[in-house]
């Protein structure tokens, strides 16, 4: 099955340009994109009522005008569904101070500073343990 990311960002630019990055890691990434958190939660619905896959990762700005990052994530943590555990969320930022994340310990969430790099994509897709054992084949 195609791996899934949901790209949630308000700016085009940035939309964009991780679009570009995240296929020049997994040029097999089927890549959704929302300009804010409300369009990323009507994907979510769409997910759990089976109008398509869920996202393997969300990666979500932290900044946007309406229902920004954290309003996303306060509205995502409240949703129970199978297959939640599973999503890696990764919140970026364009301020380099650290993104409180207190009360989502129990979520795969990782944050980094905008614009994401691809190196730390490539950390997010293929975690260290993921590599080592890539590697022993």
């Amino acid at each position: 099955m195609k791996r899934t990311i949901l790209l949630v960002d308000d700016d085009p630019f940035f939309r964009f340009m991780h679009e570009r990055l995240l296929l020049a890691v997994r040029p097999d990434f089927e890549i959704r994109m929302a300009e804010d958190g409300s369009q990323a939660l009507q994907d979510i619905h769409a997910c759990i009522a089976g109008e398509r896959n869920l996202p393997d990762y969300i990666l979500l700005d932290s900044e946007m005008p309406g229902m920004n990052g954290q309003e996303f994530l306060e509205a995502f943590r409240t949703l129970i569904f199978p297959g939640k555990e599973r999503i890696q969320i990764v919140l970026v930022s364009t301020s380099a101070d650290p993104i409180p994340l207190d009360g989502y310990e129990k979520y795969k969430i990782m944050s980094f500073t905008k614009p994401i790099r691809i190196d730390q994509l490539k950390e997010i897709i293929f975690p260290e343990p993921m590599v080592q054992a890539l590697k022993k084949h």
